[in-house]
């Protein structure tokens, strides 16, 4: 979809079926468009370099990989950019109040302290922060991909978080499980890290967000319009 070689694959075997949901669309999206995914990679880590321009980029990121999820045609750079442009202000306004709350738990929790501070709180911060990252997942994802305001997509980002708590629990293992490998092997995972950051961490928070928003979210929001 993403490649010149998929729209000409002249006497190519056939293919298995796509999936339509759940771990076998994950495996299938990884497996067809990982190229795709390790360009896109670098786009995200190119516009996050000025940190005011995160959330455009992690909302574009969005974008694209919900189109790759919904098997819609794309030209990757376009896509992209077509959504950092897009959506840029109301990205940036959505990323204040959860800027503001990670500065909080960051505070909260001692980090980058030299005081001590009781593991509890640490460890209460740091499950504070977990929470924060679904909810910007999703808030950037509705905010892409639904025809919301700002303050609508943030509200249902927060009911979403809550419909959604067994499935963003069970994402959360293996991500947290990821992260540590990767800090236990600092500084030889550097490099996996920056080539791996989107295709791993990204790639899958926007597949557990995916299904919860396009069933709940675009569903309703297309019934009201009716």
């Amino acid at each position: 979809m993403w490649s010149f070689g998929y729209w000409n694959r002249k006497n190519a075997k056939p293919q298995r079926p796509r999936p339509q949901s759940g771990a076998a669309l994950y495996a299938w999206v990884w497996k067809e468009q990982f190229w795709a995914l390790v360009q896109l990679n670098f786009m995200v880590l190119l516009c996050c370099i000025p940190v005011v321009t995160a959330a455009p980029a992690l909302c574009a990121m969005n974008r694209v990989l919900y189109n790759m999820f919904d098997d819609r045609p794309q030209m990757l750079w376009q896509e992209f950019w077509s959504i950092f442009r897009r959506e840029w202000k109301r990205a940036l306004l959505a990323a204040l109040p959860m800027a503001a709350a990670a500065g909080i738990l960051i505070w909260a929790g001692g980090f980058f302290r030299a005081a001590a501070y009781s593991g509890w709180w640490s460890f209460a911060a740091l499950l504070g922060l977990l929470l924060l990252i679904f909810y910007g997942a999703y808030a950037l994802s509705i905010l892409s991909y639904v025809d919301l305001s700002v303050g609508q997509s943030l509200k249902n980002a927060g009911l979403m978080l809550l419909v959604c708590a067994r499935q963003n629990f069970l994402v959360s293992l293996p991500l947290l499980a990821a992260a540590a490998v990767l800090m236990l092997l600092a500084p030889l995972s550097v490099p996996a890290a920056v080539v791996l950051i989107v295709p791993l961490f990204g790639y899958t928070l926007a597949a557990c967000t995916h299904a919860g928003v396009r069933n709940f979210m675009l569903t309703q929001v297309q019934a009201s319009n009716q």
